[in-house]
């Protein structure tokens, strides 16, 4: 889980100058609040014994990306959805996790 973070410092030190425009530099700086987000989440589920491996997949796919820099909008789309599994893993977890409590 720690990759997440370390990706996410990463990311957003150099993000914001690459991006095309100021439409697609916001759209990463909320996609990387987003993962900040669910990295808090899945440590928490991770703490307490869940597999969040599927989760942590879809966020690093995300990151990597994220990465590269200047982005297109396809991309952004591709990202998008990565993000959108990693968040349907993550309530699923959690809906679990309350199950067994």
């Amino acid at each position: 889980m720690h990759w997440v973070m370390l990706l996410l410092v990463v990311a957003s030190s150099f993000l914001g100058p690459t991006c095309r425009s100021y439409f697609l530099q916001d759209t990463v700086q909320d996609y990387l609040g987003l993962i900040e987000d669910y990295a808090v989440r899945l440590k928490r589920l991770s703490s307490e014994g869940m597999n969040t491996s599927k989760a942590e997949k879809f966020i690093k796919d995300a990151l990597l990306l994220l990465g590269k820099g200047d982005l297109t909008e396809e991309e952004v789309a591709w990202i998008q959805s990565n993000l959108t599994a990693a968040d349907q893993e993550i309530r699923r977890l959690e809906s679990e996790f309350q199950s067994y409590m």
